[in-house]
């Protein structure tokens, strides 16, 4: 009998997935990772632009961030392709997810799209993580001064993003029967005990003493009737 799908943790997953992927594209594309407020300026700061705010003039001046990095410019780089490796695991694991929900697929194809599924978006929180935990010292690199940059939105947003995510991969840790994929990702080695599993046989002299023990191992010998017999 083919097994069928788990609606619950594939429709939970997918919808993780789909208002992490949001949250993640809206915060990495705006530029309020870090802000600084100072008495007539404020300035916004993101992976792709550097913006001025002159208070009271209601006009704002944008450029690149790369131009206003000096030290950082490496882990710019860094932490613009984990970003983007971030996303781009986010989205395959999303499509794995939706395609796991065909009911056309065989048993084995679906397990296998939930499984890619995991291993991606457990990549994808590896490489966001990376991005943010490297993103702070690029944001004291572009502020001008000794003044202390303080946490934007659009960082808030990629971390909430990449909090949503790890909630997929407790779901599955939580699922007894699927558990044993992750253990033999991790290399864990898993003996269960196996209901009906034949003893070893042991050996007697006493041939008919042998021969009840080996029935006892195997009702279904046929010996059984000779044996009852006795």
């Amino acid at each position: 009998m083919e097994d069928e799908p788990d609606l619950t943790f594939i429709g939970a997953s997918l919808l993780i997935l789909v208002v992490a992927s949001i949250l993640f594209i809206v915060g990495l594309s705006t530029p309020y990772f870090s802000e600084t407020k100072q008495d007539t300026y404020r300035t916004y700061n993101g992976l792709w632009k550097h913006c001025l705010d002159r208070m009271g003039k209601n006009e704002m001046e944008c450029e690149e961030t790369v131009n206003n990095v000096t030290e950082a410019k490496d882990l710019l780089k860094v932490c613009k392709a984990m970003l983007i490796f971030g996303l781009l695991a986010i989205l395959t694991s999303a499509f794995c997810v939706a395609f796991s929900l065909c009911l056309r697929c065989k048993p084995h194809e679906r397990r296998i799209l939930r499984i890619c599924g995991i291993v991606t978006t457990f990549f994808a929180v590896v490489f966001i993580l990376i991005g943010i935990v490297v993103y702070p010292d690029i944001a004291r690199d572009v502020v001008p001064g000794n003044f202390e940059p303080y946490y934007g939105s659009s960082y808030t947003l990629c971390v909430v993003a990449i909090s949503i995510q790890y909630q997929i991969i407790l779901i599955k840790h939580s699922d007894d029967e699927e558990d044993t994929w992750m253990r033999n990702l991790l290399g864990i080695s898993q003996s269960p005990l196996v209901e009906n599993e034949p003893l070893p046989e042991l050996y007697y002299e006493d041939e008919d003493f042998q021969s009840k023990i080996n029935l006892e191992n195997n009702p279904s010998s046929s010996n059984a009737y000779y044996l009852n017999m006795k």
